[in-house]
């Protein structure tokens, strides 16, 4: 004789979901450091062999050997413009700017964490604005005044209007300075910046725009802060 028991439990049914949000998403140390990793990858497949290619192809040294090598539509372009005839460099364009919506959410949405310390929300906030720096860095040495797409414009798919190249030197000092005090004096790790990376970056952003003594301040910290050290040769 067999016997079936049914029984109600109600609660093992009951459904809880739990909506991913923008909004909620950037709260956890592992949620945040997801959206960090976001950043990266965009950059890590333009700064290839085909970026160098187009940020050569207007010297002397590289003219030659790229026209050789069937690269003729990056020879015609004025320095770096963005064209539709030229997937290149649209494809640098876009992916820079994609490294920046990555960033701008990061930087946007970690303050509002319930979780995280101040610490690790300023480390978090910071390399952000690393990322964002540099990807600007880029930007305005390439095309010079660029839109500016920041925390407060992000949803804007297009329509901003250009800055001007003093507008996006100043995002980029403004994003470099909170992040020398945001980042930690080590990455977590390899190949993500640290303090001393914000200030060699900050360094070369003031040598580009001939403030000397501030960029020789810079790059005496990092050399003697004791944290790298430079072989000597024999």
């Amino acid at each position: 004789m067999s016997v079936c028991v049914f029984w109600g439990c109600e609660s093992l049914l009951e459904e809880k979901p739990r909506a991913l949000t923008v909004e909620n998403f950037y709260n956890t140390a592992d949620e945040v450091q997801s959206a960090l990793a976001a950043i990266y990858p965009t950059l890590r497949t333009q700064f290839n062999g085909n970026y160098m290619t187009i940020l050569e192809c207007q010297s002397e040294s590289g003219g030659g050997f790229i026209s050789s090598q069937g690269f003729d539509s990056h020879r015609m372009l004025n320095g770096l413009h963005e064209s539709a005839i030229n997937s290149y460099v649209t494809n640098v364009w876009n992916s820079l700017y994609q490294s920046v919506r990555n960033a701008n959410l990061v930087i946007k949405y970690v303050p509002k964490s319930t979780v995280l310390s101040q610490e690790d929300m300023n480390a978090a906030i910071g390399e952000a604005k690393f990322m964002r720096a540099f990807t600007y860095f880029h930007l305005v040495r390439n095309w010079g005044g660029v839109p500016l797409y920041d925390e407060h414009n992000l949803e804007q798919s297009s329509g901003v209007a250009k800055s001007g190249v003093d507008d996006v030197y100043q995002l980029i000092i403004d994003d470099l300075l909170f992040a020398q005090d945001g980042l930690r004096d080590t990455p977590p790790h390899l190949g993500r910046p640290s303090k001393w990376a914000a200030k060699t970056l900050l360094a070369d952003v003031y040598f580009f725009q001939g403030r000397y003594a501030e960029a020789t301040e810079l790059a005496r910290q990092v050399m003697y802060s004791g944290v790298y050290k430079v072989d000597e040769i024999k």
